[in-house]
């Protein structure tokens, strides 16, 4: 009985963020939500990191100095990429 109520725990939880997330963005063309599970592919020139996220299909390049990758981007991360139309 308790798995079953974890369970039902976890659903609620992800069901409040899932609202918040589509409420606060809503003047945004695309939204797309992924945990970071894995990166696609990884460059080091320099002193600078690359890396390649994978958005279902949409890839993302990211590019900074190597400290900064470090320490703000790791497994199991959430990552948020928000696009609108820019007139």
């Amino acid at each position: 009985m308790s798995e079953i109520s974890n369970t039902i725990k976890k659903l609620q939880i992800l069901n409040i963020i899932k609202q918040n997330f589509n409420t606060k963005t809503q003047r945004y063309l695309s939204r797309v939500y992924k945990k970071m599970n894995k990166t696609v592919g990884t460059e080091t020139v320099a002193s600078r990191t690359i890396i390649y996220v994978s958005f279902g299909g949409l890839l993302m390049k990211l590019e900074a100095q190597r400290s900064d990758v470090d320490e703000a981007i790791r497994l199991d991360d959430r990552l948020y990429l928000l696009m609108r139309k820019v007139y």
